[in-house]
């Protein structure tokens, strides 16, 4: 799949994200290619066993990754435990984590006040 039905070159993109650990942090990469570039990651991509990927519990501190790939229109998901991660998923993500760019997290709204509680303030009633 190196070109789409326009002859066109395919567009592939990769994100990989990892979330967990023991911090709980989120981490984020991701690779854009097109051209000769992109036959090197349809490979990689095609190798890995999508229909079979299962996600799994990640277990206490253990990281948890999700893997979206975007070849022309198709589009692969997988939700994977840290040691799902292996064969053709380890070769992808170590691909896409020293290739691609890691992409900042979107930052968090700020927090909103909270509600007071207390009665307003006013003029005291007079109890003569």
């Amino acid at each position: 799949m190196d070109s789409d039905i326009m002859g066109d070159p395919v567009h592939v993109t990769v994100v990989v994200t990892r979330t967990g650990g023991i911090a709980g942090l989120r981490r984020q990469w991701q690779v854009d290619s097109r051209g000769d570039e992109a036959s090197e990651w349809v490979s990689l991509i095609e190798e890995c066993p999508w229909s079979r990927a299962a996600s799994r519990d990640s277990g206490a501190d253990r990281f948890a990754w999700s893997i979206v790939a975007l070849l022309g229109r198709d589009r692969h998901d997988a939700e994977l435990s840290d040691d799902q991660i292996d064969g053709p998923w380890a070769i992808l993500v170590e691909a896409v984590r020293t290739r691609g760019a890691p992409v900042r997290p979107a930052p968090r709204p700020a927090p909103s006040p909270a509600p007071s509680h207390a009665e307003p303030e006013g003029p005291a009633e007079r109890t003569d």
